[in-house]
């Protein structure tokens, strides 16, 4: 049967607009888990310390601000010594936070910094507050014990006692204290965490529908378009895993301004993107195994009605004169 041009015209458009819907939502989805679900951050949050070049860049910057706040030079009075006690600092500090100890610990100061970002895109959160016109979240409690833990065995292999409770002072001041977002942006993200939430599961709803109507419109011809949402299932798969490599480049450049802490800018990247690698390939896998299936199906109906056709000219006038 030939679908009518406005039918098939509709059908098209209505596998277009389910392709937007798709990649959206799939991003949606994606944001929703990443940024707005505590355990999964948390388990985000462990994977990034695991990886060699993150760990290695957060001891340099741990390394970097312990000097930076209890200025150490004058302890020892040399700057080369200082230069080999920063080296030392970072080499105890990345040793440090391969351990167990700490790797629960980070977890655990994630999972509680989500939950009350969490809290405070809810409207809530009871140690969230504005601060000269800031709003801050406070972990001290939970981190606090995390830092002076590596302070201290820090401290401890390079200097005295009496330095040691300097550089542990220095380290608590404002520990655990993070300034998030401007109390003037707050209303804006709380839209944004809603609408994220919202489109997370409108969009992929409203994907499915369009691929439904497309198919309901299209009597007699619905294998086709059942290749052609296998196709752009497909096509959505890839776009997303384009587009989560050409952003990498431009985002990393925005956030991380020492060139020196890029390649860990670039695997943090990697990582937190990794569940929306994880989609798309499913998503673009899904769709070229239903395309492929439907076209293949289509393609023996037509070899069958070929065959038959010519077994019915076999049986024509000519064939019946040749028996006689």
């Amino acid at each position: 049967m030939t679908p009518a041009p406005a039918r098939r015209l509709a059908a098209w458009l209505m596998l277009a607009l389910a392709t937007v819907a798709l990649i959206t939502g799939t991003c949606a989805v994606w944001a929703r888990r990443q940024v707005l679900d505590p355990d999964r951050w948390a388990g985000t949050s462990s994977r990034l310390l695991a990886d060699p070049t993150i760990s290695r860049a957060l001891g340099t910057f741990a390394a970097d601000e312990l000097f930076r706040a209890a200025d150490v030079t004058p302890l020892v009075g040399d700057g080369q010594v200082t230069a080999q006690l920063r080296h030392a600092a970072i080499r105890l500090v990345t040793e440090q936070l391969r351990t167990g100890p700490v790797r629960n610990a980070w977890r655990e100061a994630n999972r509680a910094a989500a939950s009350q970002l969490v809290a405070l895109l809810d409207g809530g959160g009871t140690v969230l507050r504005a601060r000269n016109g800031e709003v801050t979240l406070d972990l001290g409690p939970v981190v606090s014990d995390l830092d002076r833990t590596l302070v201290g065995q820090l401290a401890g292999a390079l200097l005295p006692s009496a330095e040691r409770q300097r550089l542990v002072d220095a380290a608590s001041q404002d520990a655990g204290r993070f300034v998030i977002l401007r109390s003037d942006q707050l209303p804006r993200i709380q839209h944004a965490a809603r609408a994220i939430r919202g489109l997370a599961i409108a969009l992929p709803a409203l994907a499915l529908a369009l691929a439904l109507l497309a198919l309901a419109i299209a009597p007699g011809w619905r294998r086709s378009v059942i290749v052609r949402i296998g196709w752009c299932a497909l096509a959505a798969g890839v776009i997303l895993l384009l587009g989560r490599w050409l952003l990498r480049e431009p985002i990393v450049d925005q956030l991380v301004s020492d060139r020196a802490f890029r390649p860990a800018g670039e695997a943090a990247w990697s990582i937190a993107t990794d569940e929306l690698r994880t989609l798309a390939i499913a998503i673009g896998a899904a769709g070229a195994v239903t395309g492929a299936v439907a076209w293949l199906a289509g393609l023996g109906r037509r070899l069958t009605a070929v065959r038959r056709r010519r077994g019915r000219r076999g049986r024509g006038p000519a064939a019946t004169a040749r028996r006689r």
